[in-house]
């Protein structure tokens, strides 16, 4: 009866807007295949609407819709090459199997159907005794069906409309910030020469460079320099939107305002100056080499913030009029390597000995094409990686991106190749002209190979964000800016968003911007302004509506008990959720990974990548764990073991975890004890463990031996043991059998002298309301809401939240 009456909550309350268009949509096909008598492709297609309406319920393309842009549409709008790999990458998203999972999926879809079967037997019976023609109500059922296409048409036409009027938009925008230099003047304090090579790097996310943790060799040429004492590495930067020309426009541009408020490149159009132009007025040279190419919207950054002096494009040798419209990266026949050798190593009387420069060289290499990420790569060999590394345990279920996966590290590998040879040239011309060299490599933003998401800011993920920053001084220009270097050296742990790089490039050469007229100081070069970033990803929506991701770095309690980001903490993925609630316990001192004291973690990090990204981001994840005689398999039970041995996350070194481990045999005696020799061994490796043992450890109250065993763990220095409490017996049992189930829990852990406990949230006011609980540590998962987040906060006795995996998770297992 119970079951019964959960399926007709689902069909009629929960989900009644998706069942009545459903049944619509089947009763129509089936009287269209049944009466009509039209073609077969005609009735094919009819078949086909009530499928695509079930599949885009229980798809992310709602979610992917409402959060769509203007700057996603431009990413369309590139060039061809860019454009397939949009289209690619989109699909793949689109089409997931999880949704063939879903139980509730199923229900409707056979409901209404079933449903649309009977009503049309009904309708058809009624109406042959009353001898009426069921086709006499043709036109109304027409009716309904054109009324439904119409507002998809509608829908269409809309979103046209809306791209063509953003190229409208931006080039007023152009227009505009082009003129912003008129009303500045520009001031050198110290006129000392130095030399700045930025190597600007593309689609390219710290999560895959071996030099920030990385288990495999993609960058050993950048690892080579952490050992110089001229070199910094800075591991928190983040990229201001996940497209090339948002990011590098707020990233090469100075906010000019006032009030000391941080700008939005949206909002503030005349208060954001090119830090470029700001050079070029201050006698600096400037120069750029792209392999971008000079065409497109997608250039618009060239136009803007890349004013240099003398621009040199791999693109103007090869382009030809038949290509123009594809775009001049499409099938590339520079490769990066090649151009930047040919044309800047070689150029070695560019630079005059007693003046500053600048020089940007921004490179392509990284970006995805049709054809994969290969297509700027000069060794086309693929990367390998240790035998230990398969298809699923690599990716989790989107093991099908594999292959995407390794094009991507090999693109890598060739960025560090290409690097190398850029440095040593830059690096043997100035040392051998005793001149100051300033070497800084980063990239524009991120990519999320693993989900085959790209870096359409409409599916953001954390690795889209998380960008590499390198820093190196020469010995003349460690000599002579020491003091910036250490400045900068106090900075390299900081949260910066790339907003840092304007301010770094007017200090580095002492450039102050003064009002035109009174020639007051406006903008000190010294006072870095964008070290108070609270807000990234400027988007304007289909809509017209501009909206920013709060970074959390600034945030106080107060601050989270807002609707709107209530609101996007739903649509958003989990991996951005994490790192703005971990943002947030951070900079206000309320969390401490060495006492697993409120931790914000990602759950069921199952496959290497989503331990890597958990690590990255958070220092915390949750993995299911079976202990066995020679080896840990991370894997929720026998079934589904993907041979990820737990042991070999290890060789990665992102930061040091707290690690919660879902230990899921570990109330067997001999499986005890291997746990206990296997977390003996590897706990120094971690800040912390949260060893979790089954509900049916409680069986054990009287094994001596197993009790025993438990308490070794316990009592190794940074582990803690936690008991699982049942969720099915904490939500259905009544206070009579509550008392008696509590009381016996309580007997076991006092015995057992484990003081935490885990538990699903469902589960928190059961809990909440028993009072010797509130003594232990509560580690709870499934939390799926800041409003849920901020409850739980007002204990002190928290120890690990696990954030709910929505569906807009990937590389689960």
């Amino acid at each position: 009866m119970d079951f019964l009456l959960k399926v007709i909550t689902i069909i009629f309350i929960e989900e009644i807007l998706v069942f009545i268009p459903l049944l619509i949509l089947f009763f129509y096909s089936i009287y269209s295949f049944l009466e009509k008598k039209n073609f077969f492709f005609y009735n094919f297609l009819l078949a086909t609407l009530p499928l695509f309406f079930i599949f885009y319920q229980y798809s992310y393309l709602p979610e992917f819709f409402s959060s769509l842009g203007q700057d996603s549409l431009a990413e369309i709008n590139a060039d061809f090459g860019e454009a397939l790999f949009y289209i690619k990458t989109f699909l793949t998203f689109l089409f997931d199997t999880e949704i063939f999972k879903r139980k509730r999926f199923w229900l409707l879809l056979a409901s209404s159907l079933l449903s649309s079967i009977i009503i049309y037997y009904f309708i058809k019976n009624y109406l042959r005794k009353k001898s009426i023609n069921i086709l006499t109500l043709d036109k109304y059922f027409n009716f309904i069906l054109l009324f439904s296409l119409f507002l998809g048409l509608y829908g269409i036409f809309s979103v046209t409309k809306m791209s063509l009027d953003a190229g409208k938009k931006m080039r007023t925008f152009e227009t505009e910030f082009k003129k912003n230099i008129l009303n500045f003047d520009t001031k050198r304090k110290k006129n000392s020469p130095l030399n700045t090579i930025i190597y600007l790097g593309e689609s390219t996310t710290v999560l895959n460079l071996g030099i920030y943790g990385y288990p495999f060799e993609t960058t050993p040429w950048l690892k080579s320099l952490e050992k110089d004492n001229k070199f910094l590495k800075f591991n928190k930067v983040y990229a201001t939107h996940t497209h090339t020309t948002p990011s590098l426009l707020s990233a090469f541009s100075l906010c000019i305002k006032q009030s000391g408020k941080e700008c939005s490149l949206i909002l503030d159009k005349k208060n954001n100056l090119s830090v470029i132009d700001v050079l070029n007025k201050s006698s600096v040279d400037t120069f750029l080499f792209s392999t971008q190419g000079s065409l497109g919207g997608h250039n618009l950054a060239n136009k803007l913030v890349f004013n240099t002096k003398k621009v040199f494009f791999s693109s103007d040798k090869e382009s030809n009029n038949s290509k123009r419209f594809l775009g001049n990266r499409y099938m590339p026949k520079t490769k990066d390597h090649v151009f930047f050798s040919n044309n800047f190593c070689d150029k070695k009387n560019m630079f005059k000995k007693g003046k500053s420069s600048l020089t940007v060289l921004h490179s392509y290499a990284g970006h995805g094409q049709y054809s994969g990420y290969l297509s700027h790569v000069s060794d086309k060999t693929k990367f390998s990686y240790p035998r230990y590394i398969n298809q699923k345990n690599l990716l989790g279920k989107d093991f099908k991106n594999f292959e995407l996966f390794q094009e991507y590290d090999t693109a890598m590998r060739y960025i560090d190749n290409t690097l190398k040879k850029i440095f040593t040239c830059s690096n043997s011309l100035f040392e051998k002209k005793s001149q100051p060299m300033i070497f800084i490599y980063f990239s524009d933003h991120g990519e999320s190979p693993a989900t085959a998401r790209g870096h359409d800011s409409s599916r953001l993920t954390y690795e889209m964000l998380h960008v590499p920053f390198v820093v190196f001084f020469n010995q003349e220009a460690y000599r002579i800016y020491n003091k910036k270097f250490e400045k900068l050296k106090k900075l390299k742990d900081k949260n910066l968003s790339l907003k840092f790089i304007g301010d770094l490039i007017i200090d580095l050469y002492d450039v102050d911007v003064l009002d035109q007229k009174d020639k007051k100081i406006i903008y000190e070069s010294d006072k870095y302004k964008s070290l108070a970033s609270n807000f990234i990803l400027d988007r304007t929506d289909l809509d017209g509506k501009v909206s920013r991701i709060p970074t959390f770095w600034n945030y106080k309690k107060k601050d989270l008990e807002n609707k709107l980001l209530e609101k996007n903490f739903l649509k958003q993925d989990t991996s951005i959720n994490l790192w703005q609630l971990n943002n947030f316990l951070e900079s206000n001192n309320l969390s401490d990974k060495k006492n697993i004291k409120n931790l914000v973690c990602k759950h069921r990090a199952n496959s290497f990548i989503t331990q890597y990204k958990a690590s990255l981001s958070n220092g915390c994840f949750e993995t299911d764990i079976i202990f066995l005689k020679d080896k840990t398999i991370s894997a929720h039970g026998p079934q589904y073991d993907t041979k990820l041995i737990f042991d070999d996350f290890l060789k990665s070194s992102y930061q040091k975890n707290t690690v919660w481990l879902d230990s899921k045999n570990i109330d067997n005696l001999k499986n005890c004890e291997y746990s206990f020799n296997w977390i003996e061994k590897n706990s120094k490796n971690f800040l912390s463990l949260l060893v979790e043992i089954p509900t049916k450890s409680s069986k054990n109250i009287n094994n001596e031996k197993w009790k025993k065993c438990i308490k070794k763990i316990n009592n190794i220095t940074n582990v803690e043991v936690g008991y699982y409490m049942p969720t099915d017996i904490i939500n259905n049992c009544h206070n009579k059998e509550c008392n008696n189930f509590f009381s016996e829990i309580k007997k076991f852990l006092e015995q057992t002298k484990i003081s935490s406990i885990t538990f699903d949230y469902s589960g928190y006011n059961s809990i909440f309301d028993q009072k010797y609980f509130k003594s232990l540590k509560w580690n709870i998962w499934n939390v799926d809401s800041i409003n849920s987040f901020n409850k739980i906060l007002t204990n002190d006795n928290i120890g690990i939240i696990l954030l709910k995996n929505n569906k807009f998770s990937n590389n689960l297992n």
